[in-house]
């Protein structure tokens, strides 16, 4: 397997959230849905049950039993991929999140509300607006970019690693259209649940013809010309020695777009570098000449963001985007005076101080006459000389990883406002052309995450007296306070990966948190935090960090360590980690990673907190077996349960357990079998429960998909029941579940089983038998009862939210 699936595997997010005794929470505000009158889409989706389905009618609409109550974050704000902005409103700009459905704003951003959750997916990557009719829109559904990195390196099947952790590639379920403005959404019907739909990176329409319209997908080019009722694949000319032939566009594309100024005129990118162009509205493509990569910059690129000049036709630009397989990855920008035919090189990486982060983020803009380009990486560059040499832009309140740049507003100097959709919500920057290149460029920027609730937890916890707090994708560990307000306990505009998260029950405001791959925290008084990783045995990661230096360390033995720094320790672990705080000893502390970890004396002074192993390295294992799940018994402290994902997926993952927790140290070490049964899937562990009143019952999820096709029901829930053999046999209880992974799973005393799947909550009072749809259709990373009715969520996409039961 190449190194590179295993860093994939290394830095997703694993699933975890401690069981805890919770307390009521107040409501706070949320967006308001915009259809709930639209037709139910939900029949292809086991689970949703006619009395969930009910929920998804407007008589329900204020019912408390149908609407999960928000509980935000309504500032700190996560993915977006795409933006529109309507032509002739621009105040009225439409956003797809990564996971959180489609969200609109009336009012340039000062408020946001999000589409209907009627929807079959909430997981989008592209916006189209006809520039015909700004009433007509499409929405491409799908992510595969959090893996561009992966597919290029090893050309592995788009997809086939989906669904493994929360930070894989999410399936879509192909193309929505509205023609009212976005008040409803409809799925084009040839587009639903097909596999060549399932990843839509971009969608054009043509602004000479409304009805054609291009979709960049992972397995081509396609095109429909009755404004995407049917769709077929664009075709590409081919030289051979017989003769030029025509083929179909096939392969991983990821952009598309017309030139506005000659709708005729058509250019599309695609993986490893491939660019093609069309001159007859894009019916028929031939392949664009690109030249050589500078030197020092690998041979092929990954991938190619495009942009037009709007003033002048057949003037496009390029961004290339090159994978180095380690730290950041180069840029070059590319441009053609000919339609796209050939592109010469605009400039090279020495002069475009922004990198990418491993061809996740990636965005390209050129303002209407082509003076100020935009390029946008990790962060985000400018340049006021047509692209020849770019300059960093600053921003006081901006985040990192840019996916989206777009024109703002009808300046026809073409130097107005641009809207920017990155890891941390959307930004504007008002009027490009004032910047100036003083160190650092300082850049009017506003941030408009106000009320775009669409952050993606990995993992949270809450305390007796109310206060959460989760760990996010990209925007950190975030703290809610009995007010409602959140604040960042780690992150910052720069981004930070924040790990599942433990409360202290015996304490108001003691949590612990992180980043990923281990680093860990303790919160401090006026919230503060100190590192309690890596002072007295717990091992520093043999892996690079996210950008801060070996020496001096900042904060001081929380940095994981890179190549050129000595090797504390060996042992790797997954960027989400899983931690787990004995909720009837919170002095215990256990962390997982190749090793399982636990301190007894976690409050102590971080300088004499003793780390230990009690669980070795998995020996059997080609290589890492990384912890993913702990479970501790709640009826008998010596059982704990352990589930793992292994890093080159073979095998994807095993399920181990002891009975003898609290015995000496070698004893302990000793005391761990695996618990196999030939029922149980060939998939990484995501979750296990055990029963809250006896140890021989015991629940399992997994993660990923039971076929290539990504619609087969996935059997990833089992009960496994101790017998009279002393052994765990299992049955399989995910008969009514969607097809998919299954992220977390939690029981309470009263017999309800909450499983947290790639869409929604669903909910059991019979053990598994059915299964019925609570709250959006929406990835789940934990569930924990707050009592036998009310559920906290942390949500991969929508945030935090409680359900009434």
């Amino acid at each position: 397997m190449h190194k590179n699936k295993a860093a994939l595997m290394l830095n997703a997010a694993a699933v975890l959230l401690s069981a805890l005794a919770l307390a009521w929470l107040p409501q706070s505000a949320s967006g308001a849905d915009l259809a709930l009158s639209e037709p139910d889409l939900s029949s292809a989706l086991p689970g949703d049950n006619p009395v969930k389905q009910a929920c998804l009618q407007p008589a329900a609409a204020k019912n408390p039993h149908c609407q999960p109550r928000s509980l935000g974050p309504t500032r700190f704000s996560g993915r977006v991929r795409a933006l529109v902005v309507r032509p002739d409103d621009s105040n009225t700009i439409w956003a797809a999140t990564a996971s959180g459905g489609l969200w609109v704003t009336h009012d340039a951003g000062s408020t946001w509300s999000h589409a209907s959750d009627v929807m079959r997916t909430l997981v989008f990557s592209s916006l189209a607006i006809d520039p015909n009719n700004p009433n007509v829109m499409y929405a491409g559904s799908g992510e595969i970019h959090t893996t561009l990195h992966l597919l290029d390196a090893t050309h592995t099947a788009p997809g086939s690693d989906a669904g493994l952790t929360l930070r894989g590639p999410r399936r879509g379920a192909g193309i929505f259209k509205t023609t009212d403005g976005g008040v409803h959404w409809n799925e084009l019907t040839n587009t639903t649940l097909s596999p060549d739909f399932f990843f839509v990176s971009r969608v054009a329409v043509s602004p000479l013809n409304s009805n054609i319209v291009l979709a960049a997908t992972t397995t081509g080019l396609w095109r429909s010309t009755d404004g995407g009722v049917n769709w077929t694949r664009a075709l590409k000319r081919v030289t051979t020695p017989a003769g030029t032939l025509l083929v179909a566009l096939t392969g991983v594309f990821l952009d598309v777009k017309f030139h506005s100024h000659d709708p005729a005129n058509v250019v599309a990118a695609g993986l490893d570098g491939q660019v093609f162009f069309a001159t007859d509205g894009g019916a028929i493509f031939n392949p664009s000449t690109l030249p050589p990569a500078p030197a020092g910059v690998p041979a092929t690129p990954t991938r190619v963001e495009l942009a037009f000049l709007r003033s002048q036709a057949d003037v496009w630009f390029a961004l290339e985007l090159f994978s180095k397989n380690s730290g950041e990855d180069p840029m070059v920008v590319l441009r053609s005076t000919n339609g796209g035919a050939n592109f010469a090189i605009r400039s090279n990486p020495a002069v475009i101080p922004c990198g990418n982060n491993r061809l996740y983020s990636g965005a390209l803009f050129v303002s209407d006459f082509g003076s100020n380009v935009f390029v946008g990486g990790t962060e985000l560059c400018r340049s006021d000389n047509g692209g020849v040499s770019f300059a960093k832009v600053f921003g006081s309140d901006i985040h990192n990883d840019y996916h989206s740049i777009v024109r703002g507003g009808n300046d026809i100097l073409g130097n107005g406002t641009i809207f920017i959709g990155n890891d941390g919500g959307i930004f504007r920057i008002l009027d490009p052309s004032r910047l100036t290149f003083t160190a650092p460029v300082d850049a009017a920027v506003l941030n408009l995450n106000n009320g775009l609730v669409n952050q993606q937890f990995q993992g949270a916890s809450m305390n007796s007296a109310g206060i959460i707090v989760g760990g996010a994708q990209d925007i950190g560990t975030l703290h809610r306070g009995t007010d409602g307000t959140w604040t960042e306990l780690f992150g910052g505009p720069g981004g930070s990966d924040g790990p599942p998260t433990a409360a202290d029950p015996s304490a108001a405001d003691l949590f612990y948190f992180g980043k990923s791959v281990a680093r860990l925290y303790r919160s401090t008084a006026l919230g503060g935090k100190e590192c309690i990783a890596g002072a007295s045995g717990f091992p520093l990661l043999d892996m690079h960090d996210d950008g801060a230096q070996c020496s001096p360390r900042n904060p001081p033995g929380c940095d994981p360590l890179s190549a050129s720094c000595k090797t504390l320790a060996t042992g790797r672990c997954l960027g989400a980690n899983p931690i787990v705080l004995d909720p009837t000893d919170p002095n215990i502390l256990y962390v997982g990673c190749e090793r399982l970890w636990r301190t007894i004396d976690v409050k102590s002074s971080p300088s004499l907190i003793d780390w230990f192993v009690i669980k070795p390295v998995d020996s059997s294992s080609p290589d890492e077996a990384l912890i993913s799940a702990i479970a501790l018994a709640p009826s008998d402290r010596n059982v704990m349960w352990v589930g793992t994902l292994h890093a080159s997926l073979t095998p994807p993952g095993d399920l181990w357990m002891t009975t003898q927790l609290r015995a000496s140290l070698p004893t302990l070490l000793g005391s761990w079998q695996k618990v196999t049964d030939s029922i149980l899937p060939a998939r990484p562990v995501s979750a296990i429960a055990v029963h809250p009143t006896t140890t021989s019952r015991v629940y399992v999820s997994y993660s990923g998909w039971a076929s290539a096709g990504m619609t087969t029901p996935s059997h990833n829930l089992f009960r496994g029941v101790k017998g009279t053999d002393g052994k765990f046999h299992f049955a399989d209880i995910s008969a009514g579940l969607p097809p998919g992974p299954v992220y977390c799973v939690a029981l309470n005393g009263s017999g309800r089983i909450a499983a947290g799947t790639e869409f929604g909550v669903r909910l059991s009072s019979d053990d598994g038998a059915t299964w019925s749809l609570a709250g959006p259709r929406v990835a789940v990373a934990g569930t924990t009862w707050i009592d036998a009715h009310h559920l906290l969520v942390a949500s991969y996409g929508r945030g935090v939210f409680q359900l009434t039961l």
